[in-house]
């Protein structure tokens, strides 16, 4: 597995209007058939109100937003259905042809969320198939 030796994604300290951020967790991996380096990075922004939502920002992929209010209605349906986790956002499922699987997940704990969950699953140029990746930190965070 490819590591890298500087980040690719930089979290912002702050931007116009008033928004700063704190980064949260990072993963990366090396798709070695795509000859592809991905990273994932995650950070809280807030706002001057007080207010925050989660970003994932990353290389090669589509990232996702966590705001408070728009999950209410998928911890709901994932509580109401007894699933300890449900994907949000950006998702790629592996084809019969190649295995990379990139998800987003709310993990929940007595119906609420309790940790975020990046899980990817790259490929390599042997006959393993590749390799999965994963980073969980706490919800809120």
């Amino acid at each position: 597995m490819n590591v890298l030796t500087s980040p690719m994604i930089e979290v912002p300290t702050s931007v116009p209007g008033g928004v700063s951020s704190l980064h949260l967790a990072s993963v990366e991996a090396y798709d070695a058939v795509l000859d592809v380096d991905y990273e994932f990075v995650v950070f809280k922004e807030f706002d001057r109100t007080g207010s925050w939502r989660l970003r994932i920002r990353t290389i090669e992929s589509i990232g996702t937003i966590f705001e408070p209010a728009m999950l209410e209605k998928s911890i709901r349906a994932a509580g109401h259905h007894r699933r300890p986790w449900f994907q949000w956002g950006y998702s790629l499922d592996p084809s019969a042809g190649y295995s990379r699987t990139i998800h987003f997940r709310v993990h929940l704990q007595d119906g609420q969320p309790s940790e975020i969950e990046i899980f990817f699953h790259v490929g390599d140029s042997g006959s393993s198939g590749g390799s999965a990746r994963s980073v969980k930190f706490a919800y809120p965070a």
